[in-house]
């Protein structure tokens, strides 16, 4: 987990991610840079918001979402489209 744009930066390059869940801002930051992270190391990830598609990156605004709150169950049965994979 990280709560902070550099930490889900430096955990996506370090660590072995097999898929990451972002919230659209980070300590009242927008994570739009995250994103970019994770697919240069092909890291699939899905945006989970609680407030509709306002604020998502433009390149990232049509892919599908998990409405915040959700439960495991919710997130497994989650069709494939709903995850970004590059």
């Amino acid at each position: 987990m990280a709560s902070r744009i550099d930490d889900a930066m430096d955990k996506a390059t370090r660590l072995d991610i097999d898929i990451a869940v972002l919230d659209v801002k980070l300590m009242g930051r927008h994570s739009d840079v995250v994103p970019t992270v994770l697919r240069s190391h092909s890291i699939p990830f899905v945006f989970a918001i609680g407030y509709g598609r306002i604020g998502l990156p433009p390149d990232l605004e049509n892919m599908a979402l998990l409405a915040k709150p959700f439960t495991r169950e919710q997130f497994n049965a989650a069709p494939e489209g709903v995850r970004c994979r590059i």
